[in-house]
């Protein structure tokens, strides 16, 4: 017996249809024109919240969380405006846009479906300037792995690293991808 739950969101997801199913729980969510269903097995308790399992995941790599520091004291700014546009690609993950669909003037495509988050346009400072002004470019390097719905945060660099850090990115990807067809995953 499926249970409905209105809700109000954003008028371009509410023209999207979407189907999701929790095997191991036997949950199958489906949103259409602004209406959440959950369909539930037996075994599953009455209560279970919509968002439940559908928020993309960042998870960062250690050479991310190193030099997430060493761009923390060197180029604040920059990390600023660039944590912006991470908030900006995370938010849109999180509403149903898939990865590819995403553009923006802060956002390159990079090999391997990865994608390069840029400072470019990082918000407004507090006195109403362009964040975005004077700063050095630096890039993001993140890889959305759809099925799992997380999004692994491989490197950050400057123009300096920047081939070595597109290197690095397609060989985590190439790694990653590896893993899961030697363990049978998609996760």
């Amino acid at each position: 017996m499926p249970c409905e739950l209105r809700t109000r969101l954003g008028s371009a997801l509410l023209r999207r249809t979407w189907i999701r199913r929790f095997v191991h729980c036997g949950l199958t969510i489906v949103f259409q024109n602004g209406i959440i269903r959950l369909h539930e097995a037996n075994c599953v308790p009455r209560f279970i919240p919509w968002w439940y399992n559908l928020m993309w995941k960042p998870v960062p790599t250690e050479i991310y969380q190193r030099r997430f520091r060493q761009f923390e004291k060197k180029r604040p700014r920059e990390l600023q405006a660039a944590l912006a546009n991470l908030d900006r690609y995370l938010v849109a993950l999180n509403q149903g846009a898939m990865p590819k669909q995403i553009q923006g003037g802060w956002l390159r495509p990079e090999p391997m479906d990865v994608v390069a988050i840029t400072e470019r346009g990082g918000g407004k400072r507090e006195d109403g300037k362009n964040k975005g002004k004077g700063l050095v470019p630096i890039r993001m390097y993140a890889w959305p792995e759809i099925p799992a719905e997380i999004l692994h945060l491989i490197t950050i660099g400057d123009k300096r690293t920047q081939s070595e850090d597109i290197r690095f990115s397609e060989k985590f990807v190439r790694d990653r991808l590896k893993e899961q067809e030697e363990s049978g995953t998609n996760n």
